[in-house]
């Protein structure tokens, strides 16, 4: 936490505005995030304006700038319906983008998804809309444009899911992957000619033990691959998978967190494998693997040190060790201890220690004082640097040399304003 100092009114040029530090003291800051929002630049404003947890007042006030700024608001998926409300009015002059978001946006009223539905290049985007209701869908489904997907679409009645299964493989397999689709329908695409109808069956969240276990004997491989990678997968069918004689299948099962421990343990023993190169990935794949064991991630950390050291259950000890010969995946790695990620920032990973969020601050202080631009660019994004250190950071000019990642300065005041959002 930030002692009361950093609060204190600007006497020295320590902090770089009064309205900054107002904001930050005050435990209901809606005037004061507003004020400051209307003197930054785009990319700060842009960011807030999609906050889920930005207050309505805010959006409101930042909707109010232009048509751009509008667009903003409208995407954010919480964005108040009034706020909606008041864009859909000046359809006539606002811009195409924005009107797509307001199509997709949750929270967009009926009578406006109604409307916006009638214009051929919007009415694709009214069917992705999650809360269109059923009967808006089932009109969409007899337009070319939105028909995909209405078959994307949870909302969309069963009878109309039938109907869009007899329109050729394409739609078929976006209706056999929705998570709406009955497993009556389920099952007759699973025994679908086309492998790729299958695939998506396949990789359906709420695919059941028996068309599971019937995918898992599929004659294309690719299809027991899509079924092995999908963490719905039933148990069942990956004990199958497990043993089948596509060395990609068992390695798509090795890297499945819903792998069974017994499974996982059992692919250790795995003497099937075509070549020596698909033994080693799958044994790579259970090392990586959040769900194996600790006592197997010790056992297989001598030849897959690397895989190990990307797994983030890997054993904080055992990470202390492969900081000496994999810096840089422990050094990404959130569960790799302090100790190790401090003495890390003093080497040539350290840019990937300032966007770690178990470093701790007073190592994001040290980098932001002596990195780079790129370092303290990933400084000012972490969710664990210190406040005062960011207020540093934020007061920076915008006028710094602008990377790909953005600015340095608008990075830390972002940081800084989601803080204040989430204490709200």
């Amino acid at each position: 936490m930030m002692t009361t100092n950093v609060y204190a009114l600007p006497t020295n040029g320590e902090t770089f505005s009064t309205k900054w530090a107002k904001m930050l003291a005050s435990t209901n800051p809606v005037q004061e995030l507003q004020e400051i929002l209307k003197g930054e630049n785009s990319r700060v404003n842009a960011a807030i304006a999609l906050n889920p947890k930005t207050p309505a007042e805010v959006l409101k006030a930042i909707g109010k700038r232009g048509e751009i700024w509008a667009e903003w608001v409208v995407r954010n998926p919480n964005a108040p319906i009034e706020i909606l409300q008041e864009v859909a009015t000046k359809t006539k002059c606002i811009l195409d983008s924005t009107k797509k978001y307001l199509a997709s946006n949750p929270n967009t009223p009926l009578e406006i998804l109604v409307d916006l539905s009638r214009k051929w290049w919007i009415n694709s985007y009214v069917a992705s809309n999650p809360k269109t209701p059923g009967g808006l869908l089932r009109l969409l489904a007899m337009t070319v444009d939105a028909r995909k997907e209405v078959a994307r679409n949870q909302n969309t009645p069963e009878d109309v899911l039938m109907q869009l299964s007899a329109e050729g493989p394409e739609i078929e397999a976006i209706v056999g992957e929705n998570p709406a689709c009955p497993e009556k329908l389920l099952k007759r695409l699973a025994k679908n000619k086309d492998s790729g109808v299958r695939s998506s069956v396949a990789k359906n969240p709420n695919i059941t033990i028996e068309i599971a276990k019937m995918l898992a004997k599929d004659e294309q491989r690719y299809v027991r691959v899509a079924l092995a990678k999908n963490h719905n997968t039933p148990k069942g069918a990956l004990e199958l998978l497990a043993e089948d004689g596509f060395d990609l299948v068992r390695e798509a099962v090795s890297n499945n967190p819903c792998t069974p421990h017994k499974v996982l343990e059992k692919l250790l023993e795995d003497t099937s494998c075509n070549n020596t190169d698909g033994y080693s990935r799958i044994l790579a794949g259970v090392a990586r693997n959040p769900s194996t064991p600790v006592l197997v991630i010790k056992r297989l950390a001598k030849n897959y040190a690397s895989a190990v050291a990307e797994n983030p259950n890997a054993p904080k000890g055992l990470l202390k060790k492969l900081a000496k010969t994999d810096a840089i995946l422990v050094a990404k790695n959130h569960n790799t201890p302090p100790e190790v990620l401090e003495k890390l920032a003093k080497g040539f990973a350290n840019y990937l220690v300032a966007a770690n969020p178990s470093t701790p601050g007073e190592v994001l202080k040290q980098l932001a004082e002596n990195g780079s631009n790129e370092i303290r660019v990933r400084v000012a994004d972490n969710p664990n640097t210190p406040e005062e250190v960011l207020l540093k950071l934020a007061e920076g000019k915008d006028t710094e040399r602008v990377n790909e990642e953005g600015n340095v300065s608008s990075k830390a005041k972002i940081n800084l304003l989601n803080r204040v959002i989430e204490k709200m």
